[in-house]
Parts: C-alpha cells; sequence; structure tokens
C-alpha cells in the first residue's frame, strides 16, 4: 500500500483547511450550504465542503458516515458495493481500514472504483470527522468492467 499523505495527515489537515475563511458559497437551501474552494490545501484541486443540520445526535450521524455501505447506499443511487480490503489502524482510529467503494456509471462512462482508507475521529461531542485517505492498492486487482479512479 503506498499512499501520498498519511491518515494522520489527512486527519490533521482537515479540519485547518475547513476553518479557512476563503471558501465560496455555491448553494444555500434549507438545512445544507454547499461551498466550493479552488486550489485546496495548496494544490490544484477543487475542494467541497457541507454544512448539514440533521435531527439527529451527532454520534448517531457520525457512525452512520463511517460504514461505507450505510451510507453510500443512503446516499448515492449510483453507489453498487462497498467493502473492506484491509485493516488499517492509524493512533488517532484503531478501527481504520482500506475501503473500495464502486458506482455503476451511466453510458457512455465506464464503472468506477475507488480504493481509499477510511479513518474518523471525534473532534469534540459535536462535530466529527470521516476523512478518506488516497492510497495505492495493487493488492487487490481492479473489478472487472471496472476503472480503478484515482482520489
Amino acid at each position: 500500500m503506498q499512499t501520498k499523505i498519511s491518515p494522520s495527515q489527512s486527519l490533521a489537515a482537515i479540519p485547518k483547511e475547513l476553518d479557512q475563511t476563503d471558501w465560496q458559497l455555491a448553494t444555500d437551501k434549507t438545512d445544507i450550504a454547499v461551498y466550493y474552494k479552488k486550489g485546496v490545501s495548496a494544490s490544484d484541486l477543487i475542494g467541497f465542503k457541507t454544512i448539514s443540520y440533521h435531527p439527529t445526535a451527532a454520534k448517531d450521524l457520525y457512525d452512520f458516515l463511517k460504514e461505507v455501505n450505510t451510507a453510500m447506499e443512503a446516499m448515492n443511487h449510483l453507489f453498487v458495493l462497498g467493502e473492506v480490503l484491509d485493516e488499517w489502524p492509524t493512533p488517532e482510529d484503531p478501527e481504520g481500514r482500506v475501503v473500495r467503494t464502486s458506482f455503476s456509471m451511466p453510458f457512455p462512462f465506464a464503472n468506477r472504483e475507488f480504493v481509499h482508507g477510511l479513518h474518523s475521529i471525534a473532534i469534540d461531542s459535536n462535530s466529527y470527522l470521516v476523512a478518506y485517505t488516497p492510497i495505492d492498492f495493487p493488492q487487490k486487482a481492479t473489478q472487472k468492467g471496472y476503472v480503478r479512479c484515482p482520489m
């Protein structure tokens, strides 16, 4: 398994980046606001962050989001499969994992799979972070009929 950024770096960088004030509001609707930012973390990437309000305990939502199958099935109609490929414990998240998420794409696109680290932490009693760390994972072959996409 190879990675350019460690789970620890992801978990440390994301809160700092999200707290920056240069995010631009893209959409503001009832109970959800979506922001974007060009050049996230001094890269050529465009980042997105969502601030949403849910009538549930923050811990319940956190537990829902860190389960790759449950969250993806509920939120993405293109989702096909989520699977744990390996354990990837870290000091911040002893239950960290390597996961693969697969999506059925409409014609003319090829089906996609993403392999990434999945780590999470409680920042405080109302704030939780679920982080995806991009990795190369040649130990598991790409599924037939799919293209493996970088994160």
